[in-house]
């Protein structure tokens, strides 16, 4: 994943959701996310951000064709 702003990240997403063990922990550092499509998450699997930096930010952003 690459949170330039710019780079469709969405087979990115597909992958790494898909192929995640339940109860693991992903970290992303600050930057925008974007994504050409939805994304799933599943029941069994966990999403939360954590960012040390208060003064930075992690989004995920959809790019409307």
């Amino acid at each position: 994943l690459i949170g330039d702003d710019s780079t469709d990240n969405a087979s990115a997403w597909a992958t790494l959701f898909a192929g995640l063990p339940v109860g693991s922990n992903v970290f992303f550092p600050a930057g925008t996310y974007r994504t050409s499509s939805e994304f799933t998450i599943n029941a069994d699997k966990h999403f939360a951000t954590h960012q040390r930096d208060p003064t930075k930010a992690i989004k995920i952003t959809q790019t409307l064709a």
